[in-house]
């Protein structure tokens, strides 16, 4: 593709990682490789952070359970999920998305 682009200076991706690319061919075309490593980081970790409270508050099946008409009087504790308040999350990796996400679990 980049040998019928002699006029190309400049390439963008929309990501973090770049491993995709041929460095060392782009820099003998001399042609510049952008990114965009934080652009993101913290719409991921509200995902991540979200998916965590909706599983242990058991969110989609509730909903689930209220949409097939089953919620006919007050649920039981059985259905209450686990409470995240005062637990331990366990973080693998703290970089710019396990720190955010470390952020949004901190208390105080």
């Amino acid at each position: 593709m980049l040998e019928g682009a002699t006029k190309l200076k400049a390439l963008a991706t929309v990501s973090v990682g770049f491993d995709a690319f041929d460095i060392a061919d782009l820099n003998r075309r001399d042609i510049l490789l952008t990114n965009t490593p934080d652009v993101l980081t913290e719409s991921t970790a509200d995902t991540g952070f979200a998916l965590i409270l909706a599983s242990e508050r058991r969110v989609v099946e509730l909903a689930e359970w209220v949409k097939a008409d089953k919620w006919t009087k007050s649920i039981g504790e059985d259905h209450f999920g686990v409470d995240v308040q005062g637990k331990t999350l366990g973080i693998i990796g703290l970089g710019r998305i396990g720190g955010a996400v470390a952020r949004r679990s901190a208390s105080g």
